[in-house]
């Protein structure tokens, strides 16, 4: 669907890529197709799954370990025989109970990714624009995005501005993708013509037409995997069974012996034979185990779910753990999906931990240019969370410590913008500075550099030497490294040749944090 042209598509959707749906098809679309929203599959009772964690094989000896206690207090009471049985019986209920609990609390999973999808979307419907609950759309609708926005339903794009969504959800790239109105490859996840359910918009804005919702959808099909996973028996649970089926063989085998032995033996009543030889298989019944096995899987499962890593199956916490290999690629996958401004370059140095040695006079030029060559929001509640592209609001979140952000851009109106593309490496704003006009540059260090002729040390604009162009082109590990600060490439003039503006320019290097 994303690979052929816009007409044959609106023509296999029965729709408009100007005016969307008519009011009264979309309403049949939705009888016909159901509501766009995740379907659970259908549920195991509760009862039975609490019942499956009371009655495992290990826990079948642990009953059978308690009725025999049972019927040892029933033949001989006061010998202390009922306590072992309600040990054994408050063993096996204290474990499936938290076996259920942990299990219950996992299912939870298909709560997350509903609430992945918005509660409403913006629909273009008979040529009108209206906002209806993201549950009632239906393929064919034309829907509008926008910064900010969660993508409602997988959709192609039929007009984009600036767009730029994240797909860290389904792809684990860390980077927002801008998206385009022409396939960019035969594989739709990795086309920038289309998106997809549960993404969220970090830049620009554009209309798409509709032709997946619900379960159909790309978020969909990964929350009907999570639900339709085979069980497979796993190493510690068939290590279990096995210690189970070996500790009940012995249990077994030195009751019979032991009784028979006393039998033929012991002049001793039939009754306390009998006594004697349940108490010798009871007390082969290691009923310290499954508890001990049970704690240990819940804090490792605990100390996972603090790092945001679900266990769906108690016991496969200890599969992971016997885990020597894990295949996988650079996206997102193994870091936090977050940029952080780590090392400084300034004044020929790098600097780290900024926060304790670094002065806002230092960094002056630096934060003007971070601030204002932005498109970023910094959320009003919370300075560490931002909105937009994360190189842009991990800068933010950096300028946040030494100054208001929001009024320095009041103060500083833009006045043109050259946005950052894949071509120019660079992205240039003109903003109105005390009266003044300043271009800030913000790129690729290479491409930086060649757009520059002087050097900021020390507060002091130098002429840019060769010397200086080699020692910013080195590798990082390679720079003269100082006890404190982040890291950026230094504050350099625009040759006004190149621009026509005098301004600042700072080509920032961000690194994930992991």
């Amino acid at each position: 669907m994303h690979q052929i042209a816009i007409e044959e598509f609106c023509r296999r959707l029965g729709t408009s890529a100007d005016s969307g749906l008519d009011p009264a098809e979309a309403a049949r679309r939705l009888l016909k197709e159901g509501p766009n929203a995740l379907v659970q599959h259908k549920r195991e009772n509760e009862i039975i799954k609490f019942l499956r964690q009371m009655f495992n094989l290990f826990a079948l000896l642990l009953w059978v370990g308690a009725g025999l206690s049972f019927v040892a207090e029933w033949l001989t009471p006061g010998e202390g025989n009922i306590f072992i049985a309600i040990a054994l019986v408050g063993v096996v209920l204290m474990n499936g109970g938290f076996s259920y609990l942990q299990q219950h609390k996992a299912e939870q999973i298909m709560a997350s990714f509903r609430e992945m999808l918005p509660h409403m979307a913006k629909v273009i419907r008979g040529g009108e624009l209206k906002q209806v609950p993201a549950a009632e759309l239906v393929r064919g609708d034309l829907i509008m995005v926008e910064e900010g926005d969660q993508v409602p339903a997988d959709a192609r794009l039929v007009e984009v501005s600036g767009l730029k969504v994240n797909n860290a959800s389904l792809t684990g790239e860390s980077e927002p993708q801008l998206r385009t109105t022409y396939p960019t490859d035969k594989h739709l996840l990795d086309s920038r013509n289309a998106v997809f359910s549960g993404t969220m918009v970090q830049a620009g804005q554009g209309r798409a037409l509709v032709f997946a919702t619900g379960m159909k959808t790309q978020i969909g099909r990964a929350a009907d995997l999570t639900q339709a996973v085979s069980v497979r028996e796993i190493p510690i649970r068939r290590e279990i069974h096995h210690f189970t089926r070996l500790i009940s063989t012995i249990a077994v085998i030195m009751g019979v012996g032991v009784f028979l032995v006393s039998l033929f033996f012991l002049q001793n009543p039939m009754l306390s034979k009998l006594i004697f030889a349940i108490g010798i298989i009871v007390a082969n019944v290691p009923e310290g185990l499954l508890p001990t096995v049970t704690l240990s899987l819940s804090i490792a499962a605990r100390r996972m779910a603090e790092n945001k890593a679900l266990v769906k199956n108690l016991e496969s916490v200890e599969t992971l753990g016997c885990t020597t290999v894990i295949c996988t690629d650079k996206t997102g996958t193994l870091t936090c999906n977050r940029m952080e401004v780590k090392r400084l370059f300034l004044n020929e140095c790098i600097h780290t931990e900024v926060d304790t040695n670094l002065e806002k006079e230092e960094l002056e030029r630096f934060l003007l240019v971070a601030s204002l060559c932005n498109n970023a929001h910094l959320q009003q509640d919370d300075r560490n969370r931002y909105l937009g592209d994360p190189t842009e609001g991990a800068l933010l979140v950096f300028c946040s410590r030494f100054q208001d952000v929001a009024a320095v851009q009041a103060a500083s109106p833009r006045l043109y913008e050259e946005p950052f593309t894949a071509a120019t490496k660079l992205m240039i704003t003109i903003n109105n500075v005390e009266g003044k006009q300043i271009a800030c540059l913000k790129g690729a260090p290479d491409v930086a550099i060649t757009m520059c002729d002087s050097i900021l040390i020390n507060g002091m604009a130098q002429p840019l030497t060769d010397n200086h162009k080699r020692l910013i082109s080195l590798p990082m590990r390679s720079l003269p490294a100082k006890a404190n600060g982040c890291c950026f490439w230094p504050i350099v003039r625009l040759r006004p040749e190149k621009h026509g503006k005098t301004g600042i320019c700072h080509p920032a290097v961000l690194s994930s944090s992991a």
